[in-house]
């Protein structure tokens, strides 16, 4: 009966982190889907400004340092190298720079990203996600070993 549960809890797990990374594409494709005109009037509905509220909150940027903050410095490294190749003579061919970009060492979205983080509370922020970090390995090795042993009872 342990092995069952052990393999049942595994598949389960599969399926819950198939299922969070599915409706996080949609959301995102969905957003970015969105003219401008769109996303202006949805920021002013109320039910929006709650989610945002939230997502703003330094509990989801601590869960969001667990599951994404590997990609911070490609993304920026990214950002950096496309700037530099605009600004050189190959960047001719690519996007015209404005006056603001040409002084700019990263792309606009990568300055945006930049001066979010640079705007975070960061001791709330890391203090936050390693009670998260800790939680989850609380749930995960202590519920696992629960299982067992009252499976094996």
């Amino acid at each position: 009966a342990t092995s069952i549960g052990g393999a049942s809890m595994e598949l389960s797990n599969v399926v819950t982190a198939f299922a969070v990374t599915m409706l996080a594409t949609l959301v995102v494709i969905v957003g970015l889907s969105l003219g401008k005109t769109a996303r202006s009037r949805l920021q002013g509905h109320g039910t929006v400004k709650k989610a945002m509220a939230v997502v703003r909150h330094d509990w989801m940027k601590g869960l969001a340092m667990i599951t994404i903050a590997f990609l911070i410095p490609v993304i920026l490294l990214v950002s950096w190298v496309n700037q530099a190749l605009r600004r050189s003579p190959l960047g001719r061919i690519m996007k015209p720079l404005t006056d603001e970009e040409r002084t700019q060492s990263l792309t606009t979205f990568g300055k945006r990203i930049y001066d979010s983080l640079r705007s975070w509370e960061w001791s709330s922020v890391l203090s936050k996600a390693l009670v998260l970090g800790f939680a989850y390995f609380v749930l995960q090795v202590g519920v696992l070993r629960l299982t067992s042993v009252f499976l094996g009872w």
